[in-house]
């Protein structure tokens, strides 16, 4: 695995918030059986290079979903915020996450359900690890036929008339055929390694 170079959770969730790379339909299990994973609840600090920081502040909901800010700290000085709703699922011993952008940072059409799925894993009480599934493998799965869904190609404006090509993909399985899938695979393959997110718990 190489050394992230801090794509901070903002950026990660800033990109598949306005350009869809990898959304689902469906989350892994039902929204309305919920539970709140008490071990997240907190405030959670990512240290990047450049003196940029991320803090992830959890806390539990009415329904058993969790409530995420996210404040980046930058190293001009600015704040960045954003705000997640997210419910854990646990496949096979292992911890994910389906997240919901709280509106109007999603840009997805009103009322069409899309979620964010991620891997975490606690490393020891202080500290876990989020991943984000890798989009090349859920492509290739949809093109193979092993999940449901649509790929497109999307032009995406970086500013002083550049552009770039970005693959947008859509998973459209159903929750029980997503969990199959993933019992299938292994989950450090198909979360991507290279963007490893490690969070240390701030006392």
């Amino acid at each position: 695995m190489r050394k992230n170079r801090f794509l901070p959770v903002i950026l990660i969730l800033l990109l598949i918030s306005g350009c869809c790379p990898l959304v689902s339909q469906s989350p892994l299990s039902d929204p309305s059986k919920a539970y709140f994973d008490e071990r997240l609840s907190g405030t959670w600090k990512l240290q990047g290079e450049n003196k940029e920081t991320v803090y992830l502040h959890i806390g539990k909901m009415e329904n058993n979903h969790a409530r995420i800010v996210s404040i980046e700290h930058k190293s001009s000085g600015r704040l960045d915020l954003m705000e997640f709703v997210m419910f854990p699922t646990k496949i096979a011993g292992h911890d994910y996450m389906n997240v919901s952008f709280v509106k109007p940072y999603n840009d997805i059409e009103e009322n069409k359900p899309a979620y964010y799925i991620a891997r975490y894993d606690f490393r020891d009480d202080n500290s876990f690890s989020l991943s984000f599934l890798d989009k090349d493998m859920i492509s290739r799965a949809i093109r193979t036929g092993q999940l449901k869904g649509e790929t497109e190609m999307r032009s995406i404006p970086l500013g002083k008339g550049k552009k770039t090509e970005i693959e947008c993909v859509e998973m459209t399985e159903s929750s029980h055929k997503l969990v199959e899938f993933l019992k299938k695979k292994d989950p450090e393959k198909i979360f991507s390694q290279s963007e490893l997110l490690v969070f240390r718990k701030k006392n």
